[in-house]
């Protein structure tokens, strides 16, 4: 898997990209995910590591080719490299269907799921919409409901 060091460089990376999200996307999100993760992998028997850090990760979906580049970067071997660009990629509403990936990928995914359908729900896309998508409005609302319906 990973040395300590990769896995402190890998969480700095995220803390560094989490800074420059919106409120909802915040340190506070992957700490969220990576904590609701941890408990779905408990009881579902995944691989902790993997899955704490596809967790750390998940948000980078918009820069995949940065992650890796950073991964490849840092030494990280080429099937956690794969494993953790999995669980950034993997969206079911929208790709591969969930017998084609990892438990681990399942598992983050759920972790960031319940968080759309939890408290900030469709405040949490409507930001993100509004700063990174540059939508108005009107079809960040829609957007966000959409998401929320492929969710439930």
């Amino acid at each position: 898997m990973v040395t300590r060091e990769q896995a402190g460089r890998i969480e700095q990376f995220c803390r560094n990209f989490y800074e420059q999200q919106d409120f909802t996307h915040s340190v506070e999100h992957m700490n969220k995910t990576v904590r609701l993760a941890e408990f779905i992998a408990s009881e579902e028997g995944a691989n902790l590591e993997l899955v704490r850090l596809g967790a750390m990760v998940h948000q980078l979906h918009d820069n995949v080719d940065n992650l890796r580049s950073f991964l490849e970067l840092i030494k990280v071997d080429e099937q956690t490299r794969d494993r953790l660009v999995e669980c950034v990629t993997f969206r079911p509403h929208r790709n591969l269907p969930p017998q084609q990936v990892s438990l681990e990928a399942k598992v983050v995914y759920d972790a960031d799921a319940l968080q759309v359908l939890g408290p900030y729900r469709v405040l949490r896309e409507v930001a993100c919409n509004l700063k990174a998508r540059n939508k108005d409005l009107p079809k960040s609302i829609q957007d966000a409901r959409d998401i929320e319906k492929a969710f439930h």
